[in-house]
């Protein structure tokens, strides 16, 4: 048995059997406290992270349906540049076929939350514009999906 002098503060758990299990339970406890704590973080994150994709997208969504209308067709690119400049939107000077790019702000002293939501809403809106535009050059009405419910079933003969 190893003497008592290098077990050094552990000494007096380990002198007495009910006291190491006594401390092997709290330690074994406090173990399992800390990976349900971990696991409900991680789980919060993964729904933080959800409901902002969602509302991401719908934000996105609507604000390219209401600039469909608009005479210039923009898509954005985040930039951290423009925050500096006016913290507005500002042409790129560039074109990407029938859109013209802009500049959208990127703030960096927002929190990264922040950040991440602008960006899945401006990545959104860029998608959505992209769709609503090749709809109407395809001669199909975009915001409005086929709805075959009303058309008449055919019958055999």
């Amino acid at each position: 048995m190893p003497e008592l002098w290098t077990l050094g503060p552990l000494a007096p758990v380990m002198e007495s059997p009910k006291r190491l299990k006594i401390a092997v339970a709290v330690l074994g406890i406090a173990l399992l406290v800390t990976v349900g704590l971990l696991a409900w973080t991680f789980w919060q994150l993964h729904v933080w992270r959800q409901t902002v994709d969602n509302l991401s997208e719908e934000d996105g969504y609507w604000w390219a349906v209401a600039s469909s209308h608009a005479p210039t067709l923009r898509v954005y690119q985040m930039d951290v540049r423009v925050a500096e400049t006016k913290g507005m939107p500002i042409f790129s000077g560039r074109r990407d076929g029938p859109f013209e790019v802009w500049l959208y702000p990127d703030y960096t002293e927002l929190s990264g939350p922040s950040r991440y939501a602008n960006r899945k809403t401006i990545d959104m809106f860029d998608i959505e514009t992209r769709y609503i535009y090749s709809n109407k050059v395809a001669g199909r009405t975009p915001l409005s999906r086929p709805n075959t419910a009303l058309e008449p079933t055919p019958t055999a003969p």
